[in-house]
């Protein structure tokens, strides 16, 4: 009986425990939600507040070793950088470093963020050197790890800016031309980004006394504008996906063309590459199973509208793919169809009006949540759902 009864109070000390545990996480979870937004509202000095009492909270009861505190002095630092105090800035960016290099690891991902971070909030502060330094020991970590993605093109970006900054000219160069070359592998040399760092780039040229090299590449840059206003997109070359392994294989160069393809006027230069792309990956993968109910057959069925189903096939891929298919498909596909109907408001004068569409439109203007309804009304349902689409 005597064992019972102690099994018995275990049990309910062990209830009460994780009862607690629970609402402390939850708490927590409101504690940051309510942070996150002030940051994001742009109300820099009441997310400091809010982000201090989350990390205090965290630490009494985490510990100041729990990555999740660490995380939130991150968030803090960024709301103190954003409220203009980068001198607390500077010392909470160094703790995060301190303590994720002390409790977790000095050699792996994370770290060489935090030391990039610590190196951008020094910079600020008008300490090239130290955040010079700080750059050099994130790239050192990266190039370890033999990455060549967007983190690293960052570092190196950085780590460009402060050498320059730290009279170290030639190797402001050096670092700007690699983060260079991995942006052009990832995003293209008609991509926003590249642009804006290539210009960059001629500052340095012309900063280390090599005016003719800025001179030149000032001439490329004005042409990559031009040519990127015109539609260029550095689009993957089409290939033949003859099985879904195939296509899983060429995800990201899909994702890149329907990015390119609903972000771009039906006028754009590589927009009929990108809509071939979208046909001929979406007709084979196995990844992502596309609704297609009387809507989208009728906008198949007209020269005028067809454009506008590779743009629903675009939204629906891009963001059930971005999702792993989290969603419901109804979702999904009310996802798409916005995506549609946002590209069709934009190349509507190329087109002309559509019919199906405007529907929706003039809805929207009167009453928003019926054009919602509406959109979930027309979702395919039973024999009406087929993956395989028409040219």
């Amino acid at each position: 009986m005597k064992k019972l009864l102690l099994m018995a109070v275990l049990l309910l000390s062990t209830n009460a425990t994780f009862a607690q545990k629970t609402g402390e996480d939850e708490q927590l979870k409101k504690m940051n939600d309510a942070a996150l937004k002030l940051l994001g509202e742009e109300k820099y000095e009441q997310a400091v507040e809010a982000y201090t009492n989350y990390t205090a909270k965290l630490k009494s009861i985490k510990g100041e070793s729990d990555t999740t505190y660490i995380e939130g002095l991150v968030f803090l630092g960024k709301a103190y950088f954003r409220a203009k105090r980068i001198n607390k800035a500077v010392e909470t960016a160094q703790k995060v470093v301190d303590l994720y290099g002390k409790h977790v690891s000095t050699n792996d991902k994370r770290y060489a963020w935090y030391l990039d971070n610590l190196s951008l909030y020094l910079a600020s502060n008008n300490k090239s050197k130290e955040a010079l330094a700080c750059s050099k020991k994130a790239l050192e970590i990266y190039e370890n790890l033999y990455v060549h993605d967007r983190d690293m093109a960052s570092i190196l970006i950085h780590a460009a800016e402060n050498s320059f900054f730290a009279e170290e000219k030639e190797a402001a160069i050096k670092y700007q031309l690699r983060a260079l070359a991995i942006m052009k592998d990832l995003q293209g040399i008609h991509s926003e980004q590249y642009i804006e760092e290539a210009k960059y780039l001629v500052g340095y040229y012309s900063g280390n006394g090599q005016e003719d090299k800025a001179k030149s590449l000032n001439e490329e840059v004005e042409k990559l504008e031009k040519e990127k206003k015109e539609g260029y997109g550095d689009l993957p070359k089409l290939v033949k996906f003859e099985t879904p392994e195939d296509c899983k294989k060429h995800t990201e160069d899909m994702l890149k063309c329907c990015r390119f393809y609903i972000n771009h006027l039906f006028t754009a230069h590589d927009i009929d590459d990108a809509a071939k792309y979208i046909i001929a990956w979406t007709e084979t993968s196995d990844q992502v199973t596309i609704p297609i109910g009387k809507v989208e057959l009728e906008l198949i069925s007209s020269e005028k509208s067809r454009p506008y189903i590779y743009s629903y096939f675009a939204g629906y891929t891009l963001y059930a793919l971005e999702n792993n298919e989290i969603k419901t498909e109804e979702d999904l596909y009310e996802t798409a169809v916005v995506v549609m109907l946002n590209h069709y408001i934009s190349n509507k004068k190329l087109t002309g009006e559509v019919k199906v569409l405007e529907k929706y439109l003039s809805l929207y203007n009167k009453d928003k949540q019926k054009m919602f309804d509406l959109i979930r009304k027309n979702f395919p349902k039973g024999d009406t759902k087929d993956k395989k689409k028409k040219k």
